[in-house]
């Protein structure tokens, strides 16, 4: 890695680099005015963000949309489409030089900011970024995570290029072919190799760039929690949008204790909930916590020695930036015939903490947890039986 006071061609690559070089790269871009009015001037286009507005009208549920906020909002064609279709919508970004480019048809809706705190988010139904965090180095992504933990109400709606199979969905982010990147995917970190443009700055000023579990680990760890039943809304609506490779991530800010489902459950008219593989996180800020859930096993078609297994992992940033998932319990809890309470064992809670988290102000003074469950042919099915064959939860609680 070159120093960043004097960044030169590495064919298509500048690294391998850390997060702290990261840094310092940022800050050089931003001394030499690199989001100024020539910046991707070519590439702005309003009909990706005139149907994102149409796609954020269309699941959003009736009367949320109160207002939206659009974060790094560059030229304004979101701000501008979501007027346009009757939401109140403002725009902010920290480029004057880009934001004197606005159509000028809602010119009281922009403004330009120094600080992400100058944005009050106390009356914001939605929250968007859509193509901004992997421009930000982590010491700032820290803090306008933790902005939107203290402050969100309402959802936010984050676009960030993220590489690889997103665990929670069957969707798929970038391709790497980059054995450098590969590894960093492998081992949870952000990329340390960059795209370089024809100046010798990363391409577009993408800094930040990881797989979409780096990502997921990330918000968690500051208290954001993914909302997949809007997600999955989102997903079905973004296909319209292939073409532009957004990757979203739905988001709301954790309250402590509060369980969020993940990926790989079923949701009955009932209000039931049931899974043979699936997983759920929390933050908690307890010395100790169990967690307990409340189901009910068919009667009919329950089949004896059925098991449930279980697997709790922390959630924590370690060395330059990697994020880790550490095992803190497993095993597996013999199920019995109708309703039941299930309790896992007791667990200890830690704050994770490491000298890079402690270095960009990441150490909070809760810990994401992540929690899988399998429960494998578990229920024999009797064709016109009439009984169901799944084993459902109504309630999942940390206490």
């Amino acid at each position: 890695m070159q120093d960043a006071d004097h960044l030169s061609l590495e064919g298509a690559n500048i690294g391998p680099v850390t997060s702290a070089q990261i840094e310092e790269i940022y800050f050089k871009m931003m001394e030499s005015n690199f989001y100024d009015e020539s910046y991707n001037a070519d590439l702005w286009i309003k009909e990706p963000y005139r149907l994102l507005a149409n796609i954020i009208n269309s699941v959003s549920n009736p009367g949320e949309l109160q207002k939206v906020v659009d974060l790094g909002c560059g030229q304004g064609f979101l701000v501008e489409s979501l007027n346009d279709i009757g939401i109140d919508a403002y725009g902010y970004d920290f480029s004057a030089s880009i934001l004197g480019q606005t159509s000028g048809k809602y010119p009281d809706r922009y403004r330009s900011i120094s600080r992400i705190d100058e944005i009050s988010l106390d009356d914001v139904s939605l929250l968007v970024a859509t193509e901004v965090f992997e421009h930000l180095p982590t010491s700032i992504l820290i803090d306008n995570m933790r902005w939107m933990r203290n402050g969100l109400k309402g959802l936010a709606l984050l676009t960030i290029p993220s590489s690889g199979h997103d665990a929670r969905y069957p969707r798929l982010g970038f391709v790497e072919t980059d054995p450098i990147r590969l590894t960093d995917m492998a081992e949870v970190r952000m990329f340390r190799n960059l795209v370089a443009d024809s100046n010798g700055w990363p391409s577009a000023g993408h800094i930040t760039l990881a797989g979409w579990r780096w990502w997921d680990d990330l918000f968690l760890s500051q208290g954001l929690q993914r909302v997949a039943p809007r997600e999955v809304r989102f997903i079905y609506y973004l296909n319209e949008l292939d073409a532009y490779r957004w990757c979203p991530y739905v988001l709301k800010a954790a309250g402590l204790d509060q369980v969020e489902l993940g990926n790989g459950w079923a949701y009955s008219e009932d209000g039931a909930i049931s899974a043979s593989v699936a997983e759920f996180n929390f933050i908690t800020d307890r010395p100790q916590f169990q967690i307990v859930m409340e189901a009910e096993t068919p009667d009919a078609n329950f089949a004896p020695d059925t098991s449930l297994i279980y697997e709790v992992s922390r959630v924590s940033i370690s060395g330059d930036f990697i994020m880790k998932r550490e095992t803190v319990a497993v095993g597996s809890i013999e199920l019995e015939r109708g309703q039941t309470t299930v309790r896992l064992p007791v667990v200890p809670g830690a704050t994770a903490t490491s000298p890079e988290a402690e270095r960009v102000g990441a150490v909070q003074p809760f810990t994401g947890y992540r929690v899988k469950l399998c429960t494998p042919p578990m229920l024999k099915s009797e064709a016109g039986s009439g009984e169901p064959n799944t084993f459902r939860f109504r309630d999942i609680s940390v206490r």
